[in-house]
Formats: structure tokens, C-alpha cells, sequence
């Protein structure tokens, strides 16, 4: 069961490590992960779903932007975030599993210099 001070204590952790985007109107989490890392996130969804593994994918600090949590008043201020990330992140590609976790997504990212 996920106590009220899990949810701080994890909140807390990723807005002290830099991979917590918020505003008004939204946030989101993510992960900073390398090629490897995020090959074995893309082929078991089920990392995601253990906190003692989202502890240690949280130290990680790759090249791949892969989101965990998005939320946000209407599709514009999740792309909105997405952008603003990209733009200060830099990644080599953003991912993320679709809302049931069946499907994930995965884009390379051109960063213009």
C-alpha cells in the first residue's frame, strides 16, 4: 500500500534531482536514462511499476528523457512541458508508456543548437 509519505518522500526526491516539471496547470516526472537502461524500461514495462527499482533509475543521469507521470489541464500543457524539457534536457530521444501501459512511445529528439 502507498502511504501519503511515499508519495511526498518521492515527490520530494524528484523535484530535489531536478526531474519534476511543474507549473499551475501540470506536471510531469522523468527519468534520465542511458541506451541500456531504457532498452530494458521498453521491453519490461513492469520496472516502472516497483518503487525500490524507480529508486535506482532515478541516480541515472543519461541521455534519454523517458517520462513516468504526466499530468495536466487539457493535452496543450503536457506538450507544453515536453517541450520546455526538451529544450532545457537537450535528449538524444523523450519516451513514454501510452496511460494503460501497453504501448511504448518513442521519438528521437533534434535539438537545435
Amino acid at each position: 500500500m502507498i502511504t501519503e509519505n511515499m508519495v511526498y518522500n518521492f515527490v520530494s526526491a524528484m523535484d530535489e534531482g531536478n526531474k519534476m516539471y511543474s507549473n499551475p496547470d501540470g506536471f510531469c516526472f522523468f527519468l534520465r536514462l542511458d541506451k541500456k537502461t531504457l532498452d530494458k524500461v521498453r521491453t519490461n514495462r513492469q520496472l516502472l511499476t516497483n518503487p525500490k527499482l524507480i529508486a535506482d533509475l532515478m541516480k541515472q543521469e543519461g541521455k534519454n528523457i523517458h517520462f513516468i507521470s504526466a499530468y495536466g489541464k487539457g493535452v496543450q500543457v503536457i506538450r507544453k512541458a515536453i517541450k520546455y524539457i526538451i529544450a532545457n534536457e537537450s535528449p538524444d530521444s523523450v519516451s513514454w508508456y501510452n496511460k494503460n501501459m501497453s504501448r511504448f512511445i518513442f521519438r528521437r529528439v533534434k535539438c537545435r543548437q
